[in-house]
């Protein structure tokens, strides 16, 4: 081996010094330490002088040696030489490649700096567990090949408080520091402020949460800074009024929300849809000798384009209400000059029970008084396609209806005493048949409604009777069972019962009901709240209208419900939110102009009072 390493140093050294005399000491500068330094060769004197090697033209002149990159390249020489015979340009190291992580990362981190955003948030699920239990069922979601900068994640870098909602926080850069704080309400403004620091983060990496036991009162806030001096503070949460992420300037919504859909219960998106209140008054110096008032809705603008058609039959009838109750109140006006009376009305006001992709089922009622000793009222059903925004019936929604209206009766024999109607179990609904039924599709079920003097009298009421999706599930066609999973919003009508299904595990049927009287003190009044057959009674200042709203948040296995009076007092909207999910109601929070801003505009000539709807008749996550 050392008469091999001899032989080829000194081919290796012949080849050199032809060049020498191209290159002068440039050349001879690079010898020089490579024969000092050879282990191979040190003490062995007259290897540079002998003739036969350097002066061999066989060998300078061999095409194939010096071609031969092998020789020069021989891993005997280069690692007898070491760093010594390396020349300035082959001594530069290679830079290390990016991982996979830190290349998404990267890339990701553009997309938020091109959205102008100071951080990213996605909402990664609501999973109970640790650190680890979660991240192997985030894999198995499918989050982590998307962005597979999540994998960095560290248990370091993570804050877990009480709560099981996850969310990923990611910087704009490696400039922007995140700091993670508990949160504190402070009664005096009813807002949310920072409390103890749990986490500083300053190199640009992303931070994993675990939080929010209450979905009202999120118990995490992220405060995102940039060492120019510009900052925001963000708590993560869902937005009551979609389920979807809450939206903030300066934070990029990354969640993929197609991951947290349970597949039992379908996918179904929400629609956006926009209420009006519209009002005409007739007085006679100080007395009001009629009025009327009609509800109209519209859709939002991204609604009106996905289905044009529903946004036309919803304008139609808009206008159709407004001309009838023109005419009414000039008809009532007429009346009311004749028999020298006062307050005669006709209004119509309605709640949406349900607005998504498969149907917008709205019920309307209508009251109107001419004189007599009460007024009159009855209840319709509006049922819309939208997509072709015509009217389904009933045998759009269930395969088989021919037992439906025994089990209509039965119902309401199980709801109501047998001495309300005006016939015996079996006669009840012998004049009916499924066209005549009026209904509305909800969440959990179909509801049916029989107006005074339908089957009872008119102290009776409105008597309703639902079948649940969960108790007949072969009654329906499956896509019309499915619950938007972002969660929903159904408003209902004060003094008048409505029943939902709070756990879906038990057998029992929940039920709420709300009302309002005066109370002693002047400008004062009661709120009475009933639930379960237990009663909430609260005193509030006096308001001019008064909207209950009944929130699910969604989470499948999780469900949670929320009580809300929107409240209306001097062209303000308060909220007061109303905790269901505890063995007796409970107020948590009241909240001003949280989702609803109403107005005021002349229109016509007359006064027109316009009201956003409170989530979910499909709002997106933000307020306009």
């Amino acid at each position: 081996m050392k008469k091999r390493m001899t032989v080829l140093f000194s081919m290796f050294l012949v080849l050199i010094l032809s060049g020498c005399g191209q290159n002068g000491g440039t050349t001879e500068n690079a010898i020089t330490p490579v024969v000092s330094t050879a282990p191979e060769m040190a003490g062995q004197p007259g290897i540079t002088e002998q003739p036969e090697i350097t002066e061999q033209p066989e060998i300078t002149e061999q095409p194939e040696i010096t071609k031969q990159p092998e020789i020069t390249e021989e891993p005997e020489i280069t690692q007898a030489a070491e760093t010594t015979v390396v020349s300035p340009t082959q001594s530069v190291q290679k830079e290390e490649t990016p991982s996979r992580s830190e290349q998404a990362l990267a890339e990701f981190q553009k997309e938020i700096q091109a959205e102008g955003s100071l951080c990213a948030v996605a909402y990664l699920g609501c999973q109970s567990g640790e650190f680890t239990e979660f991240y192997e069922w985030l894999e198995v979601a499918g989050v982590l090949a998307e962005y597979p900068f999540l994998e960095e994640l560290a248990e370091e870098r993570s804050v877990l408080a009480a709560g099981e909602e996850w969310y990923a926080v990611v910087p704009a850069d490696n400039n922007t520091a995140l700091t993670v704080n508990e949160t504190v309400f402070d009664e005096t403004d009813y807002s949310l402020k920072a409390g103890k620091e749990l986490l500083h983060v300053g190199d640009g990496s992303p931070v994993l949460l675990r939080g929010n036991i209450s979905d009202i009162m999120p118990n995490l806030m992220v405060t995102a800074s940039k060492n120019t001096g510009e900052c925001l503070a963000y708590c993560p949460a869902l937005s009551l009024r979609d389920g979807f992420l809450q939206t903030a300037e300066g934070v990029y919504d990354f969640t993929q929300y197609e991951n947290f859909m349970d597949a039992e219960r379908g996918m179904v998106d929400t629609i956006r849809i926009f209420l009006a209140e519209n009002q005409i008054e007739r007085w006679e110096e100080d007395r009001l000798l009629s009025s009327g008032s009609r509800i109209t809705l519209r859709l939002g603008e991204e609604a009106a384009a996905l289905y044009p058609a529903l946004a036309d039959v919803l304008e139609k009838k808009a206008e159709e209400e407004l001309e009838a109750m023109t005419s009414e109140v000039e008809k009532l006006e007429q009346w009311a000059r004749e028999e020298g009376r006062e307050g005669y009305y006709d209004d119509c006001s309605l709640s949406v029970e349900r607005a998504d992709e498969n149907i917008l089922s709205i019920c309307q009622k209508y009251y109107d008084y001419s004189g007599g000793m009460h007024p009159n009222n009855c209840t319709l059903g509006w049922n819309l396609n939208p997509v072709s925004g015509e009217k389904y019936t009933l045998d759009d929604i269930m395969p088989d209806t021919t037992d439906l209206l025994v089990r209509i009766e039965e119902r309401l024999f199980e709801t109501y005493p047998e001495e309300v109607f005006f016939a015996e179990k079996g006669k009840v609904l012998e004049d009916y048949t499924t066209e005549n039924l009026v209904w509305t599709l909800g969440y959990q079920g179909i509801t049916f409604y029989f107006s005074p003097y339908d089957i009872a009298p008119y102290v009776a009421g409105t008597l309703t009777a639902t079948i649940w999706f969960d108790e007949a599930p072969a009654l329906f066609y499956e896509e019309y069972t499915y619950a938007p999973e972002q969660g929903y919003t159904v408003s209902f009508f004060p003094w008048e019962e409505i029943w939902f299904d709070r756990n879906i595990s038990d057998d029992q049927r929940d039920s709420l009901y709300v009302y309002r009287t005066a109370a002693e003190t002047e400008e004062q009044e009661e709120i009475f709240i009933c639930y379960n057959g237990e009663t909430y009674r609260e005193t509030i200042y006096t308001v001019q209208k008064m909207t209950p709203y009944l929130m699910c948040t969604g989470i499948p296995g999780n469900e949670n419900y929320i009580f809300t009076l929107a409240l209306l007092k001097d062209g303000e909207t308060v909220f007061y939110m109303y905790d269901l999910n505890g063995e007796e109601i409970t107020r948590t929070e009241v909240v001003q102009d949280m989702a609803l801003e109403g107005f005021y505009a002349i229109e016509a000539g007359e006064e027109v009072y316009y009201e956003e709807l409170l989530p979910v008749y499909g709002h997106e996550g933000s307020t306009d």
